[in-house]
């Protein structure tokens, strides 16, 4: 007998009364059906086997009745003979005819058949599958088919078409039409009910019959590498991407079969180092030529590996070494199930979309209750969890409410919070532990058992679906996981952070590009075997990868492509593009060159970096925070002292003595540093708009800005005060009269009549500070950024929040180098300034070398500490910089390379500082009049010639004088004429 009662748990009366004591009755498709086939080899072990494990056949293939069987019974659905038999029911064609089973069996039949059905019959109910033995139950919808979280009965279906050019030609026209939107809407529409496959496999498809990107240039440059099987496995954050370059790469190079596996970025790092082969899975016990990973590397003899350069890394448990390569940029997304508990308290929680500070991330998903987390840095309880129970056991979402605001409480219950995420296998667990959970230090980890009192746990899986699922049916709960998986979803909510500038922040593609959606922001590898035979096949693949199309591919996948900065630095480190020079004088064979300061200079900072780390063994780190910081820390200030800081303006009469020519002595942190200033580029700051909105029309119809009209868009100075700085009012002709308002409709009647809002660097930027100097330039008598317009002046260190806020207000306008203008000139409209010849200019390599964009031109700096062991590994660096191939690294930041003697003119402080031991030689202390060391020169050799000049008159007066002597005159060993010496010196001269 197989009873509905026998299900039941005999404990649980609520089981015992659901399922009552009569027999199962099991149907579903016949042997000629792919379903049938498919639900076989999912339910039944052994299913190939001949005699294994099979349905309960009332008939065989031929549809004879099988001996013993009652078939009146079997048709009815009644028992069998005497062995008790129950028939399986089961139709070829209709599965119609098997709802109707359903509904006429008194209620004991269970069947199975494709979701479309379920979909078109609401009155059928579809059982929850216990999914990978996870403590979920998961239904089949569209969305849990679709994300692969009902598993394992979620699958793909077919066509196959026949491979010949005539009829290949046909029928790409009705592919291209089922894989649009409309043909989209059709596959999961009512008619048909599946669900559509994501739209980056649909791009594969197209391509396997040479349509949709392959048709495209693009496409046809491809080069494949020597054919053979190779394969990839680790992170599931890095695994959209691989499926997809995988699938494009493989309709193009027909001989290379390319394998993907999941398994978390740990496995990706044991396995391409050929250390798993003890691995819980069996299936991902065997090595891979390709280690997906969402986190860095674990550095060390007994984590992971060592690396020297920062990007080959030496595996510790086995002599193989692997090549980090980056390809996207994942935003980790904190998610909750819409319309849940944990939506409607965060949301409370901030107004204008609520959102979560990272320090009540770590309460809610520490295993460290809040005396211990109250220790540490950052933790401030009373702000955290204004509600706090004083209970240090409990996670209640009504802790996070401040009691004092009714809308808090009343959206924030007195239930516990459930914490769920990825496992500790994965690099989004090693990611979420380093940036939240303080890296771990001290032994805080996740809640695994830490509140087993309160019936929870941390809920975790190395696959993204099962945690959606514990999600869904938990509304108390909270997780995290990639954005590109959040952005497949559309019942779920994800929750703003706050990030480094106080902002709360929602993760989008542009967020996680731009760095304003931080901390939870990051980078994601894939990791080659160092092996000429792998790297033969891979390197190929990673350069079709960061080539034009796998940029555009990688959206598809929800995550956002490398900057073109970054793709050449990947690219140099697969042996394409720029290199350092054969033969080149690296310096030390090991060591650390850091960077820190003007996010002006940092692309260049990066690039140069990046491409020298691969032809120097040395490490370049690389970090922003303004020009104020670069002075800071190479002063030995800061979190961290630095060996160059970056800025982007002189130095301040406050932060360093100018000795020298270049020379400054620093005046604040350690007054025992000095620095060394080098130009690096030239750059044009850049005003710009959005490419649509009121900003953009304005000054389309004005032609572009004066420096009158900028100056008063930004000035905090009323229009009276302005007037009296010699400030032209003639250049605001329709003025309201209303200091308290600056509209575009002031600038021309035909602009529109809303609010200017203004928006840029802050305080600790060059850029911020040259900016004040030249369109404000009353700002000793206190004129600055007016800070009290409705928006505020919207102010950031970082410039890609200050683009992200440009394009998310068509009425606003901002300011930055040129560099960022350049590298997301598709999506900012730059505006031109009228120079002192009258003409309108925008900022190019042209306007900005010949001088003609002014005032807005100016170079941009690195200062060297002068200390011997960091210029021993500096000097090196900035010769490579000031290369033909560094010059040209400089173009494609979009700056300015210095003109060919400007470059001369460095590598000569380079050489002083390098055979002075780091001291800069004297000189005028005035910036307006120092002399450049080609003046120098130039003086020098003209006092030369001015005293070759000066000697060859004197040896001729000489000469007439009779200086010579008497060739018959005897000497006198005693005599000693004055004279005579003299013209003995001269001959010997």
């Amino acid at each position: 007998t197989h009873l509905w009662s026998e299900l039941a748990n005999p404990s649980v009366q609520a089981e015992v009364d659901a399922c009552p004591a009569v027999e199962i009755l099991p149907s579903g498709a016949d042997q000629n059906s792919g379903t049938f086939d498919y639900f076989k080899e999912v339910t039944f072990e052994d299913f190939n086997e001949i005699g294994a494990e099979d349905f309960p056949f009332c008939f065989d293939a031929l549809g004879d009745p099988i001996e013993g069987t009652d078939v009146s019974a079997a048709v009815s659905g009644g028992r069998g003979d005497a062995q008790n038999r129950v028939c399986y029911v089961n139709h070829e064609e209709d599965d119609d005819v098997l709802v109707s089973y359903l509904t006429s069996a008194g209620g004991a039949a269970v069947s199975y058949f494709g979701y479309a059905y379920v979909a078109q019959n609401p009155s059928l109910i579809a059982v929850p599958i216990i999914a990978r033995g996870a403590s979920i139950a998961v239904a089949p919808t569209a969305t849990t088919i679709f994300d692969g979280s009902y598993v394992p009965f979620g699958r793909r279906i077919y066509m196959n078409v026949l491979n010949t050019p005539s009829v290949l030609e046909d029928i790409r026209p009705f592919f291209t039409r089922a894989f649009s939107d409309s043909g989209t809407d059709l596959v999961s529409g009512e008619t048909v009910g599946y669900v559509a496959i994501p739209e980056y496999e649909q791009e594969v498809m197209l391509a396997r019959i040479g349509a949709g990107y392959a048709t495209s240039d693009d496409y046809s440059a491809i080069e494949c590498g020597p054919g053979g099987d190779f394969s990839i496995g680790g992170s599931s954050t890095v695994r959209p991407v691989a499926e997809i370059w995988g699938g494009i790469y493989q309709t193009k190079c027909h001989e290379h079969s390319i394998s993907v596996q999941g398994g978390g970025s740990s496995r990706g790092a044991s396995r391409v180092c050929n250390v798993n082969s003890g691995d819980s899975n069996p299936a991902y016990r065997s090595a891979v030529d390709i280690g997906d990973m969402s986190r860095d590397w674990k550095i060390g003899s007994s984590q992971e590996a060592t690396t020297n350069n920062g990007y080959v890394f030496n595996c510790a448990g086995s002599s193989r070494s692997a090549i980090q390569i980056e390809v996207a940029i994942d935003g980790l997304t904190v998610a909750f199930a819409l319309g849940s508990t944990a939506q409607q308290c965060i949301e409370s929680l901030v107004p204008n979309g609520g959102g979560l500070t990272i320090q009540q991330l770590r309460w809610m998903f520490s295993s460290f209750d809040e005396d211990e987390l109250e220790g540490s840095a950052e933790f401030v309880t009373t702000e955290v969890i204004p509600g706090s129970d004083g209970n240090t056991n409990t996670h209640l979402w009504s802790e996070l409410a401040d009691p004092n605001d009714q809308a808090q409480v009343a959206a924030c219950p007195g239930v516990e919070i459930k914490p769920a995420g990825a496992d500790v296998l994965s690099g989004t667990f090693d990611y979420f532990r380093e940036v939240v959970l303080n890296d771990g230090e001290g032994g805080e980890t996740f809640p695994f058992d830490s509140r087993q009192n309160q019936g929870v746990e941390y809920f975790n899986s190395e696959e993204d679906e099962d945690v959606v699922g514990y999600l869904l049916s938990n509304p108390e709960a909270v997780g995290f996981f990639g954005f590109s998986y959040f952005a497949t979803r559309d019942d779920l909510g994800a929750a703003r952070i706050e990030n480094d500038q106080l902002s709360f922040v929602a993760p989008s593609s542009l967020t996680v590009e731009d760095g304003s959606y931080n901390p939870l922001s990051r980078r994601i590898y894939m990791n080659l075997y160092n092996n000429n035979d792998s790297l033969s096949k891979t390197v190929p693949f990673l350069k079709f990868g960061l080539s034009n199309l796998g940029t555009q591919l990688v959206q598809f996948t929800g995550y956002s492509p490398l900057p073109t900065l970054e793709q050449t630095v990947m690219l140099a480190r697969l042996g394409e593009g720029p290199v350092v020079p054969d033969n080149f004088d690296c310096g030390p064979s090991s060591g650390v060159i850091k960077i820190r300061g003007s996010s002006t200079v940092r692309p260049v900072a990066e690039v140069w970096g990046g491409i020298y780390e691969i032809g120097c063994s040395v490490e370049v780190q690389v970090n922003g925070g303004g020009s104020s910081i670069g002075a800071d820390t190479v002063c030995g200030g800061g979190v961290e002292p630095t060996d160059i800081g970056n800025m982007s303006r002189q130095w301040k009469s406050s932060e360093a003595t100018k000795v020298g020519d270049y020379g400054y002595d620093c005046l604040e942190h350690d007054t025992s540093r000095s620095a060394s200033q080098m130009e690096v580029a030239i750059d044009g700051l850049t005003v710009v708009t959005a490419t649509t909105g009121a900003a953009k029309e304005c000054i389309e119809k004005l032609g572009g800005l004066t420096l009158d009209q900028l100056r008063w868009i930004y000035s905090s100075y009323t229009e009276q005060e302005l007037e009296a700085q010699g400030w032209n009012p003639s250049s605001v002709p329709g003025s309201d009269g209303n200091d308290d308002t600056h509209k575009w409709s002031e600038l021309s009647s035909e602009c529109a009549d809303v609010e200017i809002h203004i928006t840029g660097a802050d305080n600790l930027s060059g850029t911020y500070e040259y900016f004040k100097e030249t369109v404000l330039p009353d700002l000793d008598n206190g004129e600055t950024f007016d800070g009290t317009r409705p928006k505020g002046y919207f102010n950031s260190a970082l410039d890609e929040e200050i683009i992200a806020e440009v394009l998310g207000d068509t009425n606003s306008i901002g300011y930055f180098g040129y560099s960022y203008y350049f590298l997301n000139q598709d999506t900012l409209n730059p505006v031109p300034i009228r120079n002192g010849a009258g003409s309108y200019v925008i900022p190019d390599e042209t306007t900005v070398s010949d001088g003609t964009y002014e005032p807005l031109a100016r170079k941009i700096f690195m200062n060297l500490y002068t200390n011997s062991d960091s210029l021993e590994k500096t000097i090196p660096f900035l010769r490579f910089g000031y290369s033909s191939e560094g010059s040209e690294l400089v173009s494609q930041t979009g700056y300015v390379p210095l003109p060919s003697a400007q470059r001369e003119e460095m590598l000569m402080r380079l050489e002083a500082l390098e055979s002075s031991g780091g001291n800069p030689p004297n000189g005028n202390n005035d910036d307006d009049d120092d002399l450049s060391t080609g003046a120098i020169v130039g003086i020098v050799i003209a006092v030369i010639v001015g005293l070759g000049l000066v000697f060859f008159v004197v040896s001729k007066c000489f000469c007439r004088g009779g200086g010579r002597e008497d060739p018959t005159k005897t000497a006198d060993p005693s005599h000693t004429d004055d004279a005579d010496a003299t013209n003995g010196n001269n001959e010997m001269a």
